[in-house]
């Protein structure tokens, strides 16, 4: 970098090339047009191949919505493969440090450290399985999951690192929350009132769901800035004993 620096400053007779303002302008709107209609585009693309537009053209897994109700929509997802990792926070501010880990853990896994040494592309959303602590000073496990792209489904490499591992989770129904957050994604203050205002929105409409555990699915990686998703997802209360009898591990 060094050199780098040397090599573009320029000598003490050089007078630095003056540009338009105009042209700054031009080009900086130029650019913001340009990242817009990309995004339009995308959001189209996913549109036209019947994915839900916060995939962004990327894979995530499949579902069929259900009964709405109210603002929540129900939600049945089919078993598929997931890479995963376990992680803890004691409190709302240590959720993001805790996923951040997470995070890294997981992309250096599709980053090729597993056993095929294969590069795996990146997925939506990141999922984070939330169980509560029993008591104020109990710790909050929190399991993170990247969804397995379609092409690895049927052969999921097993992760070199023995920090992740790989889950099959169980056919599912969620009633689901949506809500957005401004970059880098949802804190834990966040988190909590939201998994806390789906819980009892559910209730003031006859729907009890499970408080524990919940879900929190972000789509968006930290630098979008615009069309971001984020979601809670809660267990209805009858899927809980079907859940636990398959082990239900995310």
């Amino acid at each position: 970098s060094h050199g780098i620096a040397t090599a573009l400053q320029l000598s003490q007779s050089e007078t630095p090339p003056q540009i338009p303002i105009s042209f700054t302008l031009t080009m900086f709107k130029a650019l913001v047009l340009s990242a817009v209609a990309a995004a339009t585009a995308s959001v189209a693309a996913a549109e036209d191949a019947g994915e839900p537009w916060y995939c962004h053209g990327i894979d995530c897994p499949t579902f069929t919505s259900g009964r709405n109700v109210s603002t929540y929509e129900l939600r049945h997802y089919p078993a598929a493969w997931w890479s995963s990792t376990n992680v803890t926070a004691d409190s709302a501010d240590e959720y993001q440090p805790a996923m951040n880990t997470a995070f890294m853990r997981l992309f250096d896994y599709i980053s090729g450290e597993n056993e095929q040494n294969v590069e795996i592309a990146m997925t939506a959303p990141v999922l984070s399985k939330l169980t509560p602590g029993q008591g104020p000073f109990c710790s909050n496990a929190i399991t993170v999951s990247f969804f397995m792209p379609f092409d690895f489904q049927d052969n999921p490499p097993k992760p070199s690192s023995p920090d992740c591992f790989l889950t099959y989770m169980p056919a599912m129904d969620v009633y689901v929350s949506s809500f957005s957050t401004p970059p880098p994604g949802p804190d834990g203050d966040t988190v909590i009132s939201q998994a806390y205002s789906a819980v009892n929105g559910l209730a003031a409409q006859g729907v009890t769901v499970s408080d524990t555990p919940f879900f929190v699915a972000a789509y968006d990686p930290p630098f979008r800035l615009v069309d971001r998703h984020d979601e809670i997802w809660l267990l209805p209360e009858t899927s809980q004993s079907t859940a636990a009898s398959r082990k239900l591990k995310l």
